[in-house]
């Protein structure tokens, strides 16, 4: 065993006295975390995730050395939302940041506020907009940055902040980035990958969903954004994977957890949209989850699971009691190969609220979406029998109507105002005009 190994074995044993944990063998628990939300990064994007297109082979590479979970459903379809059910446990209409000058409450505890408390140092580095520190992101961070300032940027100063850090202190790092969201604009080195033949040129500098969908796009058009869409995607992979060779270079896996998802996904006109900006389909709320490090094995969870569900199998994982009030559950016992007490739901509840009343209930075979605006509801086969019985459309409605009495709705304050550096931020990636 190296010098610079068993060093790392001692930290983690002060760690587990740091986080209050009483057994805690050298290889049992992680110490520390790595969470690194994609923004706009839908699933079936992923090598993974089963895609034809070579857009992720860091990612695809690293996720075979953990968990990947086959169905993760979002709660909801836009960016300030969905990180806060990330980071609270908590689902929209409980949390009560739905609408986009809404902030969290100072009563709702956030993931970096309890890990900061049980001794954990915390950097947050986000680009801003709807997650910039005015709406609450910067709660529980001993360093938070909302400048954005790029991937590739913060990666350097995660790589940073750990080097930094005395070696008995454990961590928690989150890292937010927008570099697959629209304006889909790559480096031009990027331009060698998915040349589709009929892809036709259309200009997306500053340009995003408010307003392609006012445009009659051609098929060729919507279909040059979805090469750029994954063309940020190959782009954003090179960088992760640097950053987990700097990570294994620094047996750092040996008491880190690292979490690669996302908030939402991106529709490229499967329904008639581009983007996500008022949609529950399923091209929009299909992301990504990948888990790997320290006791994790490797293995494929079928799913399906939420965004609710990363806070408190997080602080599972750590050994921490889990907080008051929490909605999601833990994956932890699954992630061990472990017997679990609570079994996952078979379906997932996704909502947005704000300009209206949409609501999704998920299932592995059908997706029932409910507007209430326009009253109806929308049945859609995601299996392979397109003839869906009249009793699964009944029971479907039903579970949409159950969960709409049943949610907690929470009323939270509303920023005081949004200052010109958000606004600017906003309509730059397409949120306003």
């Amino acid at each position: 065993m190296t010098k610079h190994r068993e060093s790392r074995r001692l930290a983690l044993a002060i760690g587990c006295l740091a986080f209050g944990i009483s057994a805690c063998g050298a290889d049992a628990l992680p110490r520390n975390v790595i969470l690194i939300s994609i923004d706009t990064l839908r699933a079936d994007r992923l090598g993974t995730y089963g895609y034809e297109r070579d857009t992720s082979p860091s990612l695809d590479a690293f996720a075979r050395r953990g968990a990947v979970v086959e169905r993760v459903v979002s709660e909801t379809s836009w960016t300030l939302p969905a990180h806060v059910t990330m980071l609270t446990g908590l689902g929209p209409a409980t949390h009560g940041v739905v609408g986009p000058i809404k902030r969290i409450a100072d009563e709702t505890p956030l993931l970096g506020e309890v890990l900061r408390e049980a001794g954990a140092r915390t950097i947050g580095l986000t680009e801003g907009g709807y997650m910039a520190a005015n709406f609450g992101f910067d709660r529980g961070f001993d360093l938070f940055d909302d400048a954005p300032v790029g991937l590739r940027k913060n990666l350097e100063r995660t790589r940073e902040f750990i080097e930094e850090r005395t070696s008995d202190e454990p961590y928690f790092a989150f890292v937010q980035t927008y570099h697959v969201h629209c304006p889909y604009h790559p480096a031009a080195s990027m331009a060698r990958y998915f040349r589709s033949p009929d892809a036709e040129f259309i200009e997306t500098e500053r340009r995003c969903d408010l307003y392609f969908n006012r445009l009659d796009l051609t098929p060729g058009q919507v279909r040059y954004l979805s090469d750029q869409y994954d063309r940020t995607i190959r782009e954003m992979d090179t960088m992760l994977g640097s950053f987990f060779d700097w990570l294994d270079a620094r047996q750092e896996l040996e008491d880190t957890v690292v979490v690669i998802t996302s908030d939402h996904g991106e529709a490229f006109g499967e329904h008639g949209e581009i983007g996500h900006s008022w949609s529950v389909d399923r091209e929009v709320l299909l992301i990504p989850l990948v888990i790997v490090g320290a006791g994790i094995g490797a293995n494929r969870l079928p799913g399906p699971v939420g965004l609710a569900d990363l806070v408190p199998t997080l602080t599972d994982l750590l050994g921490l009691p889990p907080i008051a009030g929490v909605e999601g559950r833990s994956l932890a016992p699954h992630l061990r190969g472990e017997p679990s007490q609570v079994p996952l739901p078979e379906e997932r509840f996704s909502e947005i609220t704000w300009k209206g009343s949409l609501y999704s209930v998920m299932t592995d075979d059908h997706q029932l979406i409910l507007d209430v605006e326009k009253g109806d509801t929308r049945l859609i086969s995601l299996g392979e029998d397109s003839q869906v019985p009249p009793e699964v459309r009944a029971r479907l409605e039903s579970l949409v109507e159950d969960y709409r009495k049943r949610r907690r709705v929470t009323d939270t304050p509303a920023l005081d105002e949004v200052s010109p550096v958000i606004r600017e931020r906003l309509r730059a990636l397409g949120y306003l005009e």
